[in-house]
C-alpha cells in the first residue's frame, strides 16, 4: 500500500487504532511504550479502545495521544486533530475572537455624591478604629488605687522616723528560769 492510500484509508479508521496497529508494526509491547512515553499502561489500552472518555480529562486524551504518536515516530499532529474530531472539539487552528470588553449602562454607575459618601465613611470607620486602638492600648494615665482610702495616706507620705538607738549587750549570767527545760507536753495538749 502506498502512504497515500494507507492515510486515506486511516483517516476512516479510528485513532485508537491506528495507533495499535503502529505499535504491533514496529514491534513494540504496551509497557515497552508506556516505558517510552511515561504514560500508565492502562491510559494506552483506553485510548488503543477509543475509550477517551475513562481518562481523567480530555486534555489528556490529546497530550497522550500526542505523546504515544511521537514515541511510534507517527505525525503528532494529524492524531491530535482526529482526536479532537472524535472528542467534538473544535480545531485550535480556528480559534474564537477574544470576546470585546463592553462597559455596563451609564445610568448605573455611581454618582460621585454615593463616592465622597462611602469615602467619608470609610475616614470615619478608621478614626474610630484608632480611637478604640488608642484606648485599649494606651490607658488613662492614673489607674484607680485598690489600696483602702486609710493604707492609702499612709503609705503615699511614709513617716521619717530617728534611727534606732543601739541596744547594749547583757552583760549579766542567764537566770535558772531562762535555762530550764520547757515543760513536757501532756496528753490533753495533744
Amino acid at each position: 500500500m502506498t502512504p497515500t492510500g494507507d492515510a486515506a484509508a486511516g483517516s476512516l479508521e479510528p485513532v485508537g487504532a491506528r495507533l495499535r496497529r503502529a505499535r504491533e508494526a514496529a514491534g513494540l509491547a504496551l509497557a515497552q511504550v508506556s516505558e517510552l512515553t511515561k504514560i500508565p499502561t492502562r491510559m494506552l489500552v483506553l485510548i488503543e479502545n477509543g475509550d477517551f472518555a475513562a481518562l481523567p480529562a480530555r486534555t489528556y486524551a490529546t497530550g497522550f495521544t500526542r505523546s504515544y504518536a511521537r514515541a511510534l515516530g507517527l505525525p503528532e499532529q494529524d492524531f491530535v486533530e482526529a482526536v479532537r474530531a472524535e472528542l467534538g472539539l473544535e480545531s485550535r487552528a480556528d480559534p474564537l475572537p477574544a470576546a470585546t470588553f463592553e462597559p455596563g449602562d451609564p445610568a448605573r454607575v455611581p454618582t460621585a455624591r454615593l463616592a465622597w459618601l462611602a469615602a467619608l465613611a470609610g475616614v470615619a470607620v478608621i478614626v474610630a478604629g484608632l480611637f478604640l486602638w488608642r484606648t485599649y492600648y494606651a490607658p488613662a494615665i492614673s489607674l484607680p488605687s485598690l489600696l483602702p482610702a486609710a493604707e492609702l495616706t499612709t503609705a503615699a507620705a511614709p513617716a521619717v522616723s530617728a534611727p534606732p538607738e543601739p541596744v547594749a549587750p547583757e552583760t549579766a549570767p542567764p537566770t535558772e528560769a531562762a535555762t530550764a527545760a520547757p515543760p513536757a507536753p501532756t496528753p490533753a495538749a495533744l
